[in-house]
């Protein structure tokens, strides 16, 4: 009799471990499923905002033609250095505004 009530407790056990760890993975897999239908929702919004953004935009796609005119690349070229300078330069200009302010906050 002692046999049979150990394996009972045992088997009841198991069974009350297989119910929890059961409901657990449920509850699991209904958060996931949430979670994936939030994120699809998200994801066809973000994509019609790139829409309409994309139309807002009317930009012209850029192409790359490396067998084009040599003197229009190099143009291109001068023309994103001398923009990539006056872009440095404005930096310097605010950072030096932002010394100068330190320096006098300083004194």
């Amino acid at each position: 009799m002692l046999w049979f009530t150990l394996w009972l407790m045992l088997v009841l056990a198991t069974l009350g471990g297989v119910f929890l760890l059961g409901r657990s993975l449920w509850r699991r897999f209904r958060a996931l499923a949430r979670e994936l239908r939030r994120a699809g929702d998200e994801l066809s919004a973000l994509a019609e905002r790139v829409d309409r953004l994309t139309a807002a935009a009317d930009v012209e796609p850029v192409t790359h033609d490396l067998f084009g005119d040599r003197a229009e690349h190099q143009a291109h070229l001068r023309d994103l250095g001398a923009a990539r300078s006056a872009r440095a330069e404005i930096r310097r200009q605010r950072r030096a505004r932002t010394v100068a302010g330190w320096r006098a906050f300083t004194r």
